[in-house]
């Protein structure tokens, strides 16, 4: 299992809320609501017992939902999080489970610089990811 095939399981697990996904940055076309993640660590454990070469990874990674009022944050923070609150996310293609061992979530707001426009409210979801060799 790889560090790429986690990040595309987990690519696939966000799209799955339907709203538009991007990593790293929101480019300034893209239409609110959408979500922008980021992978912060990854820290990969070698089990040495058993059938070898198994890999348990813990992933710690940043969500920003991102839209124009709160109630539409809140309702994305819940879509997002659903996903992995009924129970490990199971990617066949890329091998791999995805378990939410912890999650915390901030809101700020996010206001443009020439005062003309409305703010962008920002829910940012911090959680770690426990993730298991299929």
């Amino acid at each position: 299992m790889s560090l790429e095939n986690i990040c595309r399981a987990l690519k696939v697990t966000l799209d799955a809320s339907g709203y538009t996904v991007s990593v790293g940055m929101r480019n300034a076309a893209t239409p609110t609501p959408c979500i922008v993640y980021e992978i912060n660590s990854a820290t990969c454990d070698m089990r040495m017992s058993g059938p070898t070469g198994l890999q348990h990874w813990s992933i710690d990674v940043e969500v920003a939902c991102i839209a124009s009022t709160v109630e539409e944050v809140t309702q994305m923070v819940d879509s997002v999080l659903a996903e992995w609150q009924s129970g490990p996310v199971n990617n066949t293609t890329y091998d791999c489970s995805l378990v939410m061992g912890s999650f915390a979530v901030a809101f700020t707001t996010d206001s443009p610089e020439d005062g003309q426009q409305d703010g962008t409210r920002i829910g940012t979801i911090s959680m770690t990811l426990l993730v298991q060799e299929d």
